[in-house]
């Protein structure tokens, strides 16, 4: 459940920002020291994903975002190098390649434009 209200946490910070109130009071215990491990592929075929919805259903939302080339995870994901899941359905079944390098060591990654 900690994990859970960690993500939880990150998207509340996230709509502060963005101007949208929500009761923070809902939401429980947010430390932890967990991390779920994901891979550069999937994060890029996950960013590939949110973009090509954007474009088709919000253009303005798109727009925002389209000249991000490295997302920034969600704090509970620690990314490493790796390919996309094999859980994934890939009309190719090659992988996305965004430019996603993780970040020097000791530096979070950031979106960069």
């Amino acid at each position: 459940m900690t994990c859970l209200n960690a993500y939880l946490r990150a998207i509340y910070d996230e709509s502060v920002e963005r101007g949208y109130r929500f009761d923070r009071g809902k939401l429980g215990r947010a430390f932890t020291r967990l991390r779920i491990p994901a891979t550069t592929g999937q994060l890029a075929y996950e960013w590939a994903h949110l973009k090509n919805k954007l474009k088709s259903r919000n253009s303005q939302g798109y727009q925002a975002i389209a000249s991000i080339r490295r997302p920034l995870a969600h704090p509970l994901f620690v990314i490493r190098a790796g390919p996309v899941q094999s859980w994934e359905r890939q009309s190719t079944g090659a992988q996305p390649d965004m430019g996603l390098k993780l970040p020097a060591r000791g530096r979070s990654p950031s979106a960069i434009r």
